[in-house]
């Protein structure tokens, strides 16, 4: 397989855009286990002097620090798996007319900054403040005007919670009792958040990611605040998905799978439960992803 054929590298625009012929494929695939390989391998090449660079189009770069989060490089939050989500957001805001985007569990900001290179007014809520403080470099690195950040959570009420720091593995940091499986020294600290119902009128698009606090978000959605509004979300742990699931389909809310090849959910079983099995798309929309 010569995958430097099949994927043009020579910036994140036509890299996504490469992807296309690849939307549908599963993510426990083989072909998925290879292209993550490459795609890392791909951006690990890119570091220097602990940057990582590389061309968004003929015009511009993106630059990322290249640090270590707990166990994992920062370049290893750029698999292929996550481009296929870069291509729908290129191409979703034609299809969709989509403007304003809502990063919930911005992290450090990867996603915000793509959307915001693609022209999108972006919002970014993130809680930890140490992920915020990558979050605010990252924005000015880039030097993108169009995304507001917002040191605060996302849940169903206003409200300050417990939060656990993962201190071995940042990328699993959540608040309090939401996560099922939590390993390592962990720290706990106080963090602000924000009713989705107070929010969710601004955004015509939602990414979700927030380390098993979707139940709690996407349960105080309905249909009517799905009118004009789509989310994507990461979903955490059987408990979650079931309830995520039993919600949606009780208030005839669409969920297109990535675990059965963004098909509608019409069972439990087609949920995924691990970032690792793909993510979902919440809507009211048929038909969602017959463009691509």
């Amino acid at each position: 397989m010569n995958l430097k054929k099949k994927f043009d590298t020579s910036n994140l625009i036509n890299l996504i855009n490469s992807c296309r012929k690849e939307f549908y494929l599963l993510p426990k695939e083989r072909k998925t286990k290879i292209y993550n390989k490459y795609f890392l391998n791909f951006y690990k090449k890119k570091i220097n002097k602990n940057l990582i660079k590389f061309k968004y189009n003929k015009y511009k770069s993106i630059k990322f620090p290249a640090i270590k989060m707990g166990k994992v490089n920062s370049y290893e939050m750029l698999y292929f798996h996550e481009h296929l989500l870069f291509l729908f957001y290129y191409l979703g805001k034609h299809k969709y007319n989509y403007q304003n985007v809502a990063d919930i569990g911005a992290n450090m900001g990867i996603h915000s900054v793509i959307l915001s290179l693609m022209g999108y007014n972006v919002e970014s809520f993130e809680p930890d403040p140490n992920h915020f403080k990558n979050l605010k470099r990252n924005i000015k690195l880039n030097s993108c005007g169009n995304i507001k950040i917002r040191n605060k959570g996302v849940l169903d009420k206003n409200k300050s919670f417990f939060f656990t720091r993962v201190k071995n593995n940042p990328q699993a940091n959540h608040l309090t009792g939401r996560k099922e499986l939590v390993y390592g020294k962990l720290e706990t600290i106080k963090v602000k958040c924000i009713n989705i119902l107070n929010i969710i009128h601004k955004f015509d698009l939602i990414k979700i990611d927030s380390e098993g606090s979707e139940k709690e978000i996407i349960k105080k959605i309905r249909k009517k605040h799905l009118k004009n509004c789509d989310i994507s979300c990461e979903i955490s742990g059987k408990k979650n998905a079931k309830e995520i699931y039993d919600h949606c389909n009780k208030n005839n809310i669409n969920i297109y799978s990535q675990k059965i090849g963004w098909a509608k959910a019409t069972k439990i079983s087609d949920v995924p439960v691990h970032h690792s099995e793909g993510i979902v798309f919440i809507t009211i929309k048929k038909n969602f992803f017959d463009f691509i």
